[in-house]
């Protein structure tokens, strides 16, 4: 290896950061498009994404106990494989 272990593991942590922060970023700049072709108020639109990242915060006690339990690699390998599968699923409903 060129640089030591801690640094991988950094980069692999800095990448996940950017995706988690991107898909946090997306989700809001998507509302206002939400609200119109749904007819969403402001108080609607502010559930939807309540909701959102209630469950995002909500996931992280379970995620932590299962990097406890698993180790934390194996479990933010999944998290990210299960995000990102999601992620990918995201234009379905609209394509059916």
């Amino acid at each position: 290896m060129l640089w030591p272990k801690r640094v991988n593991i950094a980069l692999l942590c800095f990448g996940a950061n950017v995706i988690a922060h991107c898909d946090r970023v997306s989700i809001s700049a998507a509302v206002p498009a939400m609200m119109r072709e749904y007819g969403w108020d402001t108080a609607r639109a502010g559930w939807v994404l309540s909701g959102f990242f209630l469950g995002y915060t909500l996931f992280m006690i379970p995620a932590g106990l299962l990097a406890d339990r698993y180790g934390p690699k194996r479990v933010f390998a999944a998290c990210m494989a299960w995000w990102s599968l999601f992620t990918a699923l995201t234009p379905l409903p609209k394509a059916i």
